[in-house]
């Protein structure tokens, strides 16, 4: 039987990063393969935005079965069985969906579901959802907001993604309510496009060294 994603979520806290990336090519595939398993983190998110990336999160299941793997924008329910027939762990949705929601609770595997307004994120919470997605985070309000959610909220968690950086990582896994900052900032375009899975291992390492400093 799959992972909850309340099993799931010690994975997350542990780095605090959720690599995010949508595989292009096979050469970038490779060079993003080839950094994050020379990394720490067992945990990324590949969203699901052309036919490669479906290919490409099948494959890295088959081949890497010990890294867990999240199918991102996940946003019919034809692309959720997809993912799931692909092989994902867990889904994640930039917004909130009821019948999305349904669908994955009848295919017993894991969701996270995007709410930014006190009103989704209620829903969710109602709903069991006590890990949420909240995008895009820069926009709707940043570590300002996720402070004052923490006393409305108290039992929610959260995974912002949307508008982090390396500059402002520290001030979103300083808060008690995020378990992880997801984000495809780990992964420049550049240096997927050169091979360069040296730089992305190191950028990697320095998210890293950010939640160390942070707990």
């Amino acid at each position: 039987m799959k992972k909850t994603l309340t099993q799931l979520a010690p994975q997350l806290q542990q780095h605090g990063i959720l690599p995010v990336y949508c595989p292009q090519n096979e050469a970038e595939f490779e060079t993003f393969r080839a950094a994050v398993l020379a990394s720490p983190i067992r945990m990324v998110e590949i969203t699901l935005r052309n036919h490669f990336a479906v290919e490409a999160l099948a494959r890295l299941k088959r081949e890497e079965p010990s890294l867990t793997v999240a199918a991102g924008t996940i946003l019919s329910e034809e692309l959720l069985l997809t993912a799931v027939d692909a092989g994902a762990d867990c889904l994640v949705a930039p917004g909130y969906s009821q019948e999305l929601l349904q669908l994955a609770e009848e295919k017993e595997i894991p969701f996270l579901p995007g709410c930014v307004t006190p009103s989704e994120i209620q829903n969710a919470f109602r709903r069991g959802y006590t890990i949420q997605k909240f995008f895009p985070a820069a926009i709707n309000g940043g570590p300002a907001a996720l402070t004052l959610y923490k006393g409305a909220f108290s039992s929610v968690s959260f995974v912002p993604t949307g508008g982090i950086t390396l500059d402002n990582l520290s001030s979103y896994l300083a808060l008690s309510n995020v378990l992880a900052c997801g984000g495809s900032f780990m992964l420049p375009k550049a240096m997927l496009a050169a091979g360069d899975s040296e730089g992305i291992y190191h950028i990697i390492q320095n998210c890293l060294a950010i939640r160390g400093g942070t707990q």
